[in-house]
């Protein structure tokens, strides 16, 4: 369970820093034929409940 966690908290993060916008990551993942079922499961929800972070401007 920890390595799905892993391996799809990597994927979401490769999509995020490959400047893919948040709206094509479920079709990414669920096209994505690489991914054992319980990576799968759990990179879509960790996609549909991501909420990016907000940057804090400095003065």
């Amino acid at each position: 369970m920890l390595r799905a966690e892993r391996e799809s908290l990597s994927l979401l993060h490769f999509l995020r820093d490959h400047d893919k916008p948040q709206s094509e990551w479920l079709n990414a993942i669920t096209s994505d034929q690489t991914l054992s079922a319980p990576v799968r499961q759990r990179a879509l929800q960790f996609a549909r409940d991501w909420k990016p972070s907000q940057k804090v401007e400095t003065e």
